[in-house]
């Protein structure tokens, strides 16, 4: 396992970074993929992590579809102050995904079915800038000890949630886990919707980043495999070494039994005299 880490400057405090990727001890195909890349001018830095569907070629396809198309997209609009001009040059990076695998599978018929989810970071102007489609998550621990966040899963799991026919332990590793109700792709009785919208008055789509915080992003080979306090815990042990966190994490998920592809994306923010 291939852990890459960088650090790069963020206003008065300072991103801490590490990712690795891990096919698992089951599947022989990695449909996972990832990428870091830093803005133009290293005014901040923006994530990508895509979980893959439609078999091992089909899903391997359209997860690195996703993270090309991302980072082939980095422009200085996702650094501007104005944060209806972020939203949108971000949700416009988004919008061509589906056509270039549209493009991808005019060239191979075979890979008609292919799709991915897709979770995405965009720190700049002070603060993260997050929109997710499917069950790929970003969580944030903040540094004061507040309640933790994690995006919603666009799933039919995460929906009888909501209606209160499980409760989220009783739902742990249900065989409806897979069944999402958001993808980039994936045939046509697929649908895409990316949360969450600018106005949103329920999850807005701007975190704030202080001193102390940790955010993860990963794929569910992680939080569907690991258990949330696990997670938490891991997280609580070693939110200020962000490759020690990733190959924890990715350890503990091998440990329940590793059977599917486990991304893991850990960002530690440092300075503002938080000590670290």
């Amino acid at each position: 396992m291939v852990i890459k880490a960088g650090s790069i400057p963020f206003g008065p405090l300072t991103l801490h970074w590490a990712a690795a990727t891990h096919v698992g001890l089951v599947r022989e195909g990695n449909e996972d993929a990832f990428r870091v890349v830093p803005l133009p001018d290293e005014a901040g830095l923006l994530i990508v992590v895509s979980d893959g569907m439609g078999g091992t070629a089909g899903g391997e396809v359209a997860s690195r579809i996703v993270v090309e198309t991302l980072t082939d997209c980095v422009g200085p609009d996702l650094a501007a102050q104005d944060r209806q001009i972020r939203y949108d040059a971000l949700r416009g990076c988004l919008d061509r995904i589906e056509p270039a695998m549209m493009d991808r599978i005019r060239q191979d018929m075979g890979l008609f079915a292919m799709g991915a989810t897709g979770v995405f970071a965009s720190f700049a102007a002070g603060e993260c800038l997050h929109l997710w489609a499917g069950d790929s998550p970003l969580y944030r621990f903040p540094g004061d000890g507040g309640t933790p966040y994690r995006t919603r899963d666009h799933s039919m799991l995460q929906t009888m949630i909501e209606l209160g026919e499980f409760t989220p332990e009783e739902a742990f590793g249900h065989g409806l886990r897979s069944a999402i109700t958001s993808c980039f792709g994936g045939g046509p009785q697929a649908r895409l919707s990316i949360a969450p919208k600018f106005d949103s008055t329920k999850t807005s789509p701007f975190l704030p980043v202080e001193a102390g915080d940790l955010f993860l992003l990963c794929t569910d080979g992680l939080c569907g495999e690991v258990r949330p306090a696990a997670l938490a815990d891991l997280v609580q042990d070693l939110r200020h070494d962000p490759r020690a966190l990733v190959r924890a994490a990715i350890d503990a998920a091998l440990e329940t039994g590793g059977a599917d592809n486990i991304t893991v994306v850990a960002v530690a923010v440092t300075g503002g005299g938080d000590g670290h």
